[in-house]
């Protein structure tokens, strides 16, 4: 028998709306807090395990001034990818809103023919970073709203049913808990009468790092 050793695909999808600003610890913001955990150098996620994992990132927001929603920045996964994320990712700072559900389907439909590729055989998978509720591009305020929670909740569904599950980190405590056990359950295809599937909450940078290393 020979071993082959699995090589995943985890695409990053990142909130990049304004409240990204806030504080989260020390003097740093939500936003600077992240790109560390993820893009840092020596242990940052991205850092350490690109030659093992494929990743990909993508940048979401919205704003009422923009004609584009949701507005995207997308870089596709590949082996050895952090020069390439950290050009996007580096420079990039938050905006407005957090049309959450159009984002999530919009990278379905950019990586639809690898996702439904019938010999697909390696894992595909969303890691969801947001610290807000999400709104929607019909509706970019207010926020939140039953709408813009349902679209999200339908859209992570939409992924799971396709084979991508989806796992959420609430950056900062801001998605209200019922939201998040939603989101979280409809990216692993949790039933009725499931047990709930797990998301993740964090409050300062080693939470933060803790939950991306147990998620990848």
């Amino acid at each position: 028998m020979v071993l082959r050793r699995t090589i995943p695909t985890v695409v990053l999808i990142v909130d990049r709306s304004g409240s990204m600003n806030d504080h989260f610890e020390g003097d740093r913001s939500r936003w600077e807090v992240l790109y560390q955990a993820l893009m840092g150098r020596p242990d940052g996620l991205v850092t350490s395990l690109q030659s093992l994992v494929r990743f990909g990132l993508v940048l979401y927001t919205g704003s009422d001034g923009s004609e584009t929603c949701p507005i995207l920045d997308f870089v596709d996964p590949a082996l050895d990818n952090r020069a390439a994320m950290d050009a996007v990712y580096g420079s990039a700072r938050p905006l407005e809103d957090t049309p959450t559900g159009d984002a999530i389907d919009a990278v379905l439909a950019r990586y639809a023919d690898i996702i439904g590729d019938p010999d697909r055989t390696e894992p595909f998978i969303f890691v969801l970073a947001t610290d807000g509720e999400p709104d929607r591009c019909e509706q970019l305020d207010p926020n939140p709203t039953p709408e813009a929670q349902a679209e999200a909740v339908s859209a992570v569904q939409r992924a799971y049913e396709r084979g991508v599950p989806t796992y959420l980190i609430d950056v900062g405590n801001g998605v209200g808990p019922a939201h998040k056990q939603d989101v979280a359950n409809a990216g692993a295809g949790v039933g009725p009468g499931d047990p709930p599937a797990p998301y993740w909450t964090v409050t300062d940078d080693r939470g933060l790092r803790d939950a991306l290393r147990s998620i990848v």
